[in-house]
């Protein structure tokens, strides 16, 4: 998991945040994560590089947000902060975030 930050030219005052990029030896982290956070994962089967719908539902149960992320993307989150939480593809997350730790 990389602690990151919205890059200055985007934000002037960056959030800290969290990512973890969706691959086979990270899913178990990433998979965590989204258990933490509450969030319904459907899984697209294919044979190689399945895709998942990540779903968080409000109180009420209604769907709130909705995603879907690849192999090789980004999940960004906020842990203190359920509804804060994007995906990005590698080139948009390299444009938008700095590592502040590893």
């Amino acid at each position: 998991m990389l602690k990151v930050q919205d890059s200055p030219v985007w934000a002037d005052d960056p959030v800290i945040k969290y990512a973890i990029q969706y691959s086979d030896e990270q899913f178990s982290e990433l998979s965590k994560v989204w258990a933490d956070l509450g969030f319904e994962l459907l899984v697209h089967k294919q044979d190689v590089d399945p895709l998942i719908d990540i779903v968080q539902r409000g109180e009420d149960g209604y769907i709130i947000d909705a995603m879907t992320i690849g192999v090789g993307e980004w999940f960004i989150f906020d842990p203190m902060v359920k509804d804060d939480w994007d995906i990005a593809t590698n080139k948009e997350f390299e444009g938008t975030y700095i590592v502040v730790e590893d």
